[in-house]
């Protein structure tokens, strides 16, 4: 089971994530993107939290536990988007030759994890 949500200003597509989920209790953000000039204003923390909210609520308002991605250690953006939306690293491995990282947000200890925040 995977979902997408597309977050757009006006009729442009600024951004989207994919998530996919793994178990009953865990989703696997597989890909978020943002169009160059939408990064710096929050809106990837605005996608992964609305997210969050969208698949919470399909879950008939049960918290589900965690989402989890992978990133590689040459993404610095990246790494500051999920380091400051509440994910921790807990896993590294080198895959075809770059390191990457396994990180995690348990749901319900993020208290900014609502569409809006």
């Amino acid at each position: 089971d995977s979902d997408i949500l597309v977050f757009f200003e006006g009729a442009s597509r600024v951004g989207y994530v994919w998530v996919e989920a793994r178990t009953d209790r865990q989703w696997f953000v597989l890909d978020l993107w943002l169009e160059p000039a939408a990064r710096g204003r929050g809106l990837g923390r605005r996608l992964l939290n609305a997210i969050e909210a969208r698949e919470t609520e399909a879950a008939n308002s049960e918290l589900f536990a965690e989402l989890r991605l992978a990133v590689a250690d040459d993404n610095e953006a990246a790494m500051r988007l999920f380091a400051a939306a509440g994910f921790q690293v807990v896993e590294s491995q080198v895959r075809e030759g770059k390191l990457w990282f396994e990180m995690r947000r348990t749901i319900s200890s993020y208290p900014g994890s609502r569409i809006g925040s």
